[in-house]
């Protein structure tokens, strides 16, 4: 009888082990799966954000060109100075902005990159499921 009884306990303590297992695969599992869509989120609205500073950044380059030929073209003569003018001030501000649209995109990079190392050391610091640790 007290055989029984002790097995009867072990099995218990067997199954609540496997239990408890089970638990903590199906909590790595849905922690993963939530890092995985922020991951796939950021990327996304990153991917999204560059490709239009990217477009506004080419239609920035095609102004400037455009400006230049005329500014270039230009007579150089008393009665054009306001129009040379204008010319050589929507070019300052083509550039202003053309260097604008680079800072953003680096800011842009540099924030995805943040929030996926953050992504990976909560992926690496969690208890669920033991992981070797990235350098």
């Amino acid at each position: 009888m007290k055989g029984i009884k002790t097995r009867q306990k072990h099995l218990q303590y067997a199954i609540d082990a496997v239990d408890k297992g089970i638990w903590w695969g199906e909590e790595a599992l849905r922690c993963h799966y939530r890092r995985h869509k922020a991951s796939k989120l950021f990327s996304r609205r990153c991917d999204r954000k560059q490709a239009w500073l990217h477009d506004e950044a080419h239609y920035c380059r095609q102004l400037r060109s455009v400006m230049e030929d005329r500014l270039a073209k230009a007579p150089r003569t008393i009665a054009q100075r306001y129009y040379v003018a204008w010319l050589e001030d929507q070019l300052r501000r083509l550039k202003e902005q053309y260097v604008a649209l680079d800072s953003e995109q680096e800011h842009v990079l540099h924030k995805e990159a943040k929030q996926l190392q953050e992504l990976l050391h909560a992926a690496t610091a969690s208890e669920a499921v033991p992981t070797r640790r990235f350098q």
